[in-house]
């Protein structure tokens, strides 16, 4: 089952709710693979190799846009942005198990194409995020890799090549590492949250690939399994196991406060994606 909703200060509304989904997908990634005004989607299978594109009306209903078959089986990170300077969302993928990285060019139709492949990627990267963190015209890559503490900075040209721009060490318990925008910054900040410790930092990026931290929040609970930046200054908790979300504003210095939280969500929620929905 899939629901969407929509959100205001902290208040959430069923928009539509949509039985008969396929229950093993294991990746949906939003994105802007057909042009419209709301979000579309990409939905992964890896037990069939199947990869799904759909656009989305604003209403909550969703239309197939392209079917794939013969995917790899074994991406585990898959993420959409517009690495190659289109007016499109591309995607890239990773395969942890080969250390392969791909990025692929869409054309509005749900169609792919191979924009690089990259082997001999580290097999250790736990999470990849995209964002302008360096300054430069096409989005950056933040790779984390929690075995030996290291983040690695890239950024790409439009044609999917890389290159380094920074890597330095920090913490190997970060469970999520989540761009958002508190300070108002052209450039995307970072939470990092170690559920181990219950802790979060918040740090801003400098437009060269590195960071200065902004704040430490402790005692913030060990339990969430999902945080995700619904808009300036706005985060969505959830925790999973005990069916608890919670909306909760920042400051610019990384102060966090409840806005709204809700004790009655579902437990068996397994992906939950922000996008323009509505």
């Amino acid at each position: 089952m899939g629901e969407f909703y929509t959100t205001e200060g902290g208040n959430i509304g069923l928009l539509k709710s949509a039985s008969g989904w396929r229950g093993r997908w294991s990746i949906i990634a939003p994105g802007n693979f057909a042009g419209r005004p709301f979000a579309d989607l990409l939905f992964y299978g890896p037990q069939a190799g199947t990869g799904e594109f759909y656009t989305t009306d604003g209403h909550g209903n969703i239309t197939l846009l392209a079917s794939h078959t013969n995917w790899r089986a074994s991406w585990s990170i898959i993420l959409a942005a517009r690495f190659s300077g289109g007016t499109l969302d591309d995607v890239l993928f990773y395969d942890p198990g080969a250390g392969t990285g791909e990025s692929y060019t869409t054309d509005g139709h749900g169609t792919i194409t191979l924009l690089a492949s990259h082997t001999n990627w580290r097999t250790t990267w736990s999470q990849i995020v995209a964002g302008n963190f360096s300054g430069g015209t096409f989005p950056d890559l933040l790779f984390y890799d929690p075995s030996a503490g290291t983040v690695e900075v890239y950024a790409t040209d439009g044609h999917g090549s890389l290159a380094l721009v920074n890597s330095f060490i920090t913490r190997k318990t970060w469970s999520l590492v989540v761009p958002c925008n508190i300070t108002g910054s052209p450039f995307p900040d970072l939470l990092l949250y170690d559920r181990t410790v219950g802790q979060i930092e918040f740090h801003a990026a400098d437009g060269h690939g590195g960071f200065n931290l902004l704040n430490i929040v402790n005692n913030v609970g060990t339990t969430w399994s999902t945080i995700q930046p619904i808009a300036v200054g706005e985060l969505r908790f959830y925790d999973g196991a005990a069916g608890v979300g919670e909306f909760q504003t920042t400051d610019d210095r990384g102060n966090m406060t409840v806005l709204q939280r809700y004790a009655n969500w579902r437990t068996s929620w397994t992906l939950i994606r922000p996008g323009s929905f509505s």
